[in-house]
């Protein structure tokens, strides 16, 4: 059972957690960018499959067409990924 103080911090989360989707996609409209069709973690699973694999070609390519963003931005994006893994 919550008390007081636990369904106050889960409010304010709530409410944080709102104020940013806001702001990301004020930003993503301000930018120009799309957000990747279907679940976000099942595009960064198909970029990483496809880092994996050795084809960061098409993992650049595969990031274009999900983000609306250029080819450097990708490539910096993936690359950044691979970095990461």
């Amino acid at each position: 059972m919550l008390g007081t103080d636990e369904r106050r911090q889960i409010e304010n989360l709530t409410k944080t957690v709102a104020d940013l989707e806001k702001k990301v996609d004020m930003l993503m409209r301000h930018l120009n960018l799309s957000a990747p069709s279907g679940d976000r973690s099942s595009f960064e699973y198909e970029i990483s499959d496809l880092i994996r694999r050795g084809d960061k070609i098409e993992a650049i390519k595969r990031y274009r067409e999900q983000t609306g963003m250029g080819l450097k931005e990708a490539k910096d994006a993936v690359e950044a990924m691979e970095r990461n893994m």
